[in-house]
């Protein structure tokens, strides 16, 4: 598996990192830094940031080969372009099969529980994003929250096309250990007849993903808001990681990747997978 790493140096972002070296299956690692150029100055100058920057990029890639990790090292200006869409673009060219971010990194606010170019790559990747959670102490030193993210996902589904591309990920996806599929049926409507139909349907992925990925596995529907009883399960059942689409059932265009993984990845403690809806 090749996975794309951005970093902006900050000590959650260096904390994150640690969370490659326990993803099994991980094979190669492209380091990315996009590098800011104040506008007023010159090529010499450009060129001089980015060999420092390489030169901390090269310890960190140094770290990472020592256990046995194919690494690349990239940094790329910003010329005109958004962070966020440089990442999405290296990501592409590259063809990576992960992108692995910290949930807060260089001047993100203590109590925004998602930075803002996390949230912009989770608002537009074409290619699934492990947004690893974070802590940070009294002294403000970043701490991980949760290591081994993928030994019991908690796998959220709304029977969409995309949780379709959802489950085929997580059956190809190695380190996984324990899968847990969780759909959540909204108040109001149909209640208990809803329940009752997506029962016998959920047990039914649960247990064709079992037998063919041998992957133990269990169900649960729940009935409420979403975000809400997604989050509610996630610490009810002890996962380690919460996966879900990025758009579901929805068509509304704005919600490039959908009201319910929005309200999830901004507030769950723990890491948070998410697979576009274009992969």
């Amino acid at each position: 598996m090749r996975v794309l790493f951005p970093t902006d140096f900050s000590p959650a972002s260096q904390r994150a990192l640690e969370c490659l070296e326990e993803i099994p299956g991980v094979q190669e690692v492209i380091l990315l830094h996009v590098l800011e150029v104040p506008a007023t100055t010159g090529p010499s100058f450009s060129e001089g940031l980015r060999e420092l920057d390489r030169e901390i990029m090269d310890k960190m890639a140094a770290r990472l080969r020592e256990h046995g990790l194919k690494v690349d090292v990239m940094v790329e200006p910003r010329e005109g372009e958004a962070v966020h869409l440089t990442i999405n673009r290296v990501a592409l060219e590259r063809r990576a099969d992960l992108v692995v971010m910290g949930s807060r990194g260089k001047g993100w606010l203590r109590e925004a529980l998602l930075g803002s170019v996390t949230a912009d790559v989770a608002r537009t990747t074409a290619v699934p994003l492990l947004i690893e959670r974070l802590a940070f102490t009294t002294e403000g030193k970043a701490q991980r929250v949760c290591p081994q993210p993928l030994r019991h996902v908690l796998a959220a589904i709304d029977f969409s096309p995309n949780s379709e591309k959802l489950i085929q990920y997580l059956g190809a996806l190695a380190g996984v250990r324990h899968i847990t599929f969780l759909h959540v049926t909204s108040k109001g409507e149909r209640d208990l007849n809803e329940v009752e139909e997506a029962k016998p349907t959920l047990a039914s992925i649960a247990e064709g993903f079992e037998r063919k990925t041998g992957i133990p596995s269990a169900w649960t529907v729940r009935e409420g808001i979403p975000s809400r009883e997604i989050l509610r399960a996630g610490e009810e059942l002890d996962v380690t990681c919460i996966a879900m689409g990025t758009r579901g059932q929805s068509k509304v265009a704005e919600l490039l990747w959908g009201s319910t993984s929005e309200a999830v990845a901004r507030r769950a403690r723990i890491p948070v997978l998410l697979v576009p809806h274009r992969w």
